[in-house]
């Protein structure tokens, strides 16, 4: 039996400076995944808004440690042959490690991420899925 998994991420994202070294931003995702199998197929879409504040410590350098969190709102639809299934959840994050400046407004971004989401059925309140991810990351930030 063969199953094929396809997945699409898009996860923009932007930040503002308050004030040197501290930035708030809001994030966006956009996932879709589909698992296709012989007899049946299921796809799964998640959509998050994320506001977040980082801070970056003083280095002297264009290669500059930070920390991140955010807390924010995330839907996931699930469909497939058996169910329809809809989930919202508040979903915390955070992040760091090194941000490479390339300039005044853009970084290379290194990291590690938690995401911590418990994701509760809206018509059945008793379906709960929790989910807790460690990940590294590696991308571009944009500073307003």
């Amino acid at each position: 039996e063969t199953t094929t998994i396809s997945n699409i991420t898009f996860k923009p994202s932007a930040n503002y400076f308050l004030q040197d070294n501290l930035a708030v931003g809001l994030g966006l995702l956009f996932q879709s995944r589909t698992n296709k199998e012989v007899s049946d197929k299921g796809t799964e879409v998640t959509t998050a808004l994320l506001p977040s504040v980082t801070y970056f410590f003083s280095s002297g350098s264009k290669l500059v440690p930070y920390v991140g969190a955010g807390v924010g709102l995330m839907s996931l639809k699930s469909k497939d042959s058996d169910a329809n299934l809809k989930h919202n959840v508040l979903d915390f994050t955070s992040s760091g490690v090194f941000a490479y400046f390339l300039s005044d407004s853009v970084s290379l971004n290194l990291g590690f991420l938690y995401l911590s989401s418990n994701l509760k059925d809206k018509k059945q309140t008793k379906n709960k899925i929790k989910t807790n991810a460690f990940g590294v990351t590696l991308g571009f930030g944009v500073f307003l």
